[in-house]
């Protein structure tokens, strides 16, 4: 079970809340992959999304645009 507490997704998506790197993305959109997933797996990413897009909301206009259409359909 610990290995999916939020604890374990956090840093894979927040590792600097003022710079998106270039792979950032992808990994976002993937994790999100896994929100239809059962408990405790949903919950956790679900947490780790919704303190992504908490991080990332003063500078989201500029950070958009580093996401595809189809990524921010699944992962924003």
């Amino acid at each position: 079970m610990n290995a999916y507490k939020y604890d374990s997704f956090g840093p894979c998506i927040l590792p600097d809340i003022f710079h998106l790197f270039s792979w950032l993305p992808d990994h976002v959109t993937l994790l999100a992959c896994f929100g239809g997933e059962p408990s405790p797996v949903k919950s956790t990413v679900t947490k780790a999304i919704a303190e992504f897009r908490r991080t990332h909301a003063d500078t989201w206009n500029v950070q958009k645009d580093s996401f595809t259409e189809e990524q921010l359909e699944v992962a924003v």
